[in-house]
């Protein structure tokens, strides 16, 4: 049997406090980075239930606006009102809008659902990632569905959220 002196017992103790004081300070120091993520808005979600968030000018309206606008000109193919809605600074416009004129002249309808999963704001700039569903009637008269998940660049200007750049999926053509 050991015996434990009243030094020994005092170091046992100091040390079992010291571990709960270290580990109440990194619960407390993650908390509160947590939080100033929050304040700061750094992520918002379309996951279940959310509060509105908004770093400037960029709210969960805002990018949620931009996008039932862009849907909006791309289901009516009006070709110059989605071009509104892309930035000067997009990297190969006139390809860009190309493409999506050969595939108007593809088809006869389109109905596209944009899907918001969430965004990260950084100054005047926003990360979107989204998924989308489409689905277009051809010239001849079939019926063609497309899907996938998208990361568009934006970019917050005084005429509001402008597409800079598509990553992944280009749900346009």
């Amino acid at each position: 049997m050991k015996i434990i002196t009243g030094r020994q017992k005092l170091y046992k103790n100091f040390r079992h406090f010291a571990l709960k004081a270290v580990f109440l300070v990194s619960v407390c120091f993650v908390f509160t980075c947590i939080m100033g993520m929050a304040d700061n808005n750094i992520v918002a979600s379309s996951k279940g239930a959310e509060k509105n968030i908004s770093k400037g000018n960029v709210s969960n309206e805002s990018v949620d606006s931009f996008l039932s606008g862009l849907k909006s000109a791309y289901e009516s193919r009006n070709l110059e009102a989605i071009m509104g809605y892309v930035d000067k600074d997009f990297p190969a416009q006139i390809g860009f809008k190309s493409n999506i004129d050969d595939y108007f002249l593809r088809i006869n309808t389109v109905e596209i659902l944009f899907y918001r999963d969430s965004f990260l704001v950084d100054r005047n700039k926003v990360l979107l990632r989204l998924h989308w569903f489409k689905r277009a009637q051809t010239r001849s008269g079939n019926i063609v569905k497309n899907q996938g998940n998208s990361e568009f660049g934006l970019v917050n200007t005084q005429a509001g959220l402008k597409l800079l750049y598509i990553n992944k999926d280009n749900p346009f053509y």
